[in-house]
């Protein structure tokens, strides 16, 4: 594809077609309304516009010059391979023990022996760039460090892999066990001599401004390696921040400690105080993820009250088939109804012959078939005190019309629908529904909606469920982490008697990791809710006693 147009000026029409084959180049798989990342000279793919916003941006402002490869967009980039060739010794335009490298001269008349001068002050030998001249263990270090870098591997993965080969290979291959440095103590004074060495020839070298105390305090890594052993144990760096902070209180620069003195003593007394004060501060402005008040609460069923995210659309008419399944799961998981539900299969069973017993597939069969019709008559005839507000309004079934979301937060989760991260880096459309076997149901959030009962609402989830009872779509690495197959689905919602609907304040979120080595597998991560924490369970004092 050429992207010659990108050098031409913006009155070009070259530069013009150029723009239309890069938006549809980076729009082939997105819909209408989507957002991609601008390369406009203003935006420089870090702020995401629309389509028209994007050709705005381009015609008027130009395109990123260099930007040739579109990676940002979707093209795919395979980057050069390298590889450690092994260097003839006989290269003459290697450096030879003994021989110096003749110096080049610049415009000005000054040497320039870069060279030399970093052979002198790290102590190289002149033949240092030839790789032969590296023992085999450092030669294996330097390929596992470039691998590592190259395919962007994290350290753990690369001591994995050390421990791996260590088991495979003899103890006489002397491979590292673990990519972390490990001090060796007899090698520590050796350590300091260098040290020592290194900075004599720097200073031969560099001015005396670049020696600051920094740079003096490498002489002494050594012995607080010895005295203090890992650094994590005395690691200063929180107590470093601190300081930066009672730094900034100072104003009189002529009494240091009294000016920190008074200035902590202010910054505590505002903030005692601003506990006391109407209004929002730092301790009164409400959570990210905001919980609802009570009166809203009581008029959503199930405890699916929570703050809806962006516009929500007004539904006209939802089709048969939803209203059906969700009215049908809302029937089967209230509690007031179990009775009626009981009532419903006596009566059911009766009609049969004494020897035919109902069978659990007989009954599910009953209550997703029949229930809702015969609760709906039941009710209407009925008008004993056992019949609650709530129940009439679950025997009338739900409205047709209602509301649809694209976000909702609830029980501190932020959740979205897969609709909305297409064109987003972020995901949180994971969901898991914990069931009471202890069964734990994956998917991904792909509806939200809010269906009404007379007075009551109440707001369920549409989820692409995966299988959970099947090796093919659920298993466990090596390393006890959960992985779900997206392309093994317990069912694909287009039957009426599928269940994809759960109730929003039943899920908990999670999201998905690709696996790099297993294709369609997916890792699955648990999420904490902001502002929850563990405080654990009360012990009541007849317990302590015992």
């Amino acid at each position: 594809m050429d992207r010659s147009w990108i050098s031409k000026p913006r009155r070009d029409p070259t530069y013009k077609d150029g723009v239309d084959q890069f938006l549809s180049f980076a729009f082939r798989d997105l819909p209408l309304d989507s957002k991609i990342s601008c390369p406009c000279n203003n935006c420089e793919n870090r702020v995401t516009q629309n389509r028209d916003a994007v050709e705005t941006h381009l015609k008027c402002d130009g395109i990123l010059q260099g930007y040739t490869i579109w990676n940002h967009h979707g093209e795919e980039y395979d980057p050069p391979s390298f590889a450690f060739a092994h260097l003839p010794d006989n290269n003459e335009n290697l450096p030879t023990p003994g021989v110096l490298r003749t110096a080049t001269v610049d415009g000005h008349g000054r040497l320039d022996d870069m060279q030399g001068m970093l052979q002198a002050v790290f102590a190289m030998p002149a033949n240092y760039e030839s790789i032969s001249s590296m023992s085999e263990d450092e030669l294996g270090d330097v390929n596992i460090y470039h691998l590592k870098c190259l395919h962007g591997w994290t350290q753990e993965s690369v001591t994995n892999l050390l421990g791996v080969l260590s088991d495979a290979f003899p103890p006489e291959a002397n491979l590292r066990k673990t990519y972390y440095e490990v001090l060796d103590v007899s090698e520590l004074d050796k350590l300091k001599d260098n040290i020592v060495m290194t900075h004599c020839n720097m200073e031969r070298t560099f001015v005396p401004p670049f020696f600051t105390i920094s740079v003096h305090l490498l002489v002494h890594l050594v012995e607080e390696a010895k005295l203090g052993g890992p650094v994590h144990y005395r690691w200063m760096y929180r107590l470093v921040r601190y300081f930066v902070r009672l730094k900034a209180l100072v104003k009189n620069r002529a009494h240091l400690e009294g000016s920190i003195a008074e200035g902590y003593r202010n910054e505590e007394c505002m903030t005692f105080c601003t506990r006391f004060i109407e209004g929002t501060t730092r301790f009164t402005r409400p959570s990210r993820n905001p919980e609802v008040s009570d009166k809203i609460k009581d008029m959503y069923l199930f405890d699916s009250a929570g703050e809806s995210i962006g516009k929500a659309s007004i539904v006209a008419q939802f089709s048969n088939q939803l209203l059906v399944q969700a009215h049908r799961y809302v029937l089967r998981h209230c509690d007031e109804l179990q009775i009626f539900r009981r009532i419903f299969l006596d009566e059911e069973k009766s009609r049969l012959s004494p020897s035919t017993s109902l069978t659990p597939f007989m009954v599910e069969k009953l209550i997703n078939e029949r229930f809702h019709d015969w609760l709906e008559q039941k009710v209407l005839l009925d008008d004993g005190p056992g019949i609650t507000e709530k129940v009439r309004a679950l025997a009338e079934k739900p409205s047709k019309c209602g509301v649809r979301y694209s976000g909702y937060i609830i029980n501190g989760f932020r959740f979205h629908t897969m609709s909305c991260e297409v064109a987003r880096l972020t995901q949180n459309s994971g969901v898991v529904n914990i069931a009471d076997d202890g069964v734990n149901y994956y998917g991904r959030l792909s509806y939200i909606i809010e269906l009404s009962y007379r007075d009551f609402m109440v707001v369920l989830f549409k989820c692409d469920w995966y299988d959970v009872h099947h090796r093919a779509g659920l298993r466990k690495d090596e390393f006890r982490f959960t992985l779900v197959n997206f392309s093994r689905r317990i069912h694909t919602r287009e039957k009426l008697e599928h269940e994809p609907f759960v109730f929003s304040s039943q899920v908990q979120q999670v999201y998905y990791v690709e696996d790099p080595k297993a294709k369609g597998w997916n890792v699955v991560v648990s999420v904490t809710p902001r502002d929850l924490f563990n405080m654990g369970t009360e012990v009541s004092a007849n317990e302590v006693d015992e």
